[in-house]
């Protein structure tokens, strides 16, 4: 997996913005942020939003996710998050008012 392009994670932020933390501590790990969208997500019910994210960082269709285990897909859209550095994007995205 490697880092998105700008339209890619703009793309990205748009699925799941929604379900990021309001407020970001400079000294929040970032496994916990990840956490915490995962349990926004599975929280408003939008479980497509999760499959969508995972497809635009993996460049993998959603049949293809979906043939996949849970644990499996979980930790695609852990090291996607990573890698697109989740954080650095939320705060990018604030600072355009990109929503």
């Amino acid at each position: 997996m490697t880092s998105l392009n700008l339209e890619k994670a703009l793309e990205l932020y748009s699925i799941i913005g929604k379900h990021l933390p309001e407020n970001v501590d400079e000294n929040l790990d970032v496994l916990d942020f990840i956490g915490t969208i995962v349990n926004n997500i599975k929280e408003s019910g939008n479980h497509r939003d999760y499959v969508n994210a995972v497809s635009i960082m993996t460049d993998l269709s959603i049949s293809e996710l979906l043939e996949m285990g849970y644990e499996e897909i979980l930790g695609l859209f852990i090291e996607g998050l990573i890698i697109n550095q989740i954080i650095s994007l939320k705060k990018f995205c604030e600072s355009i008012n990109y929503a």
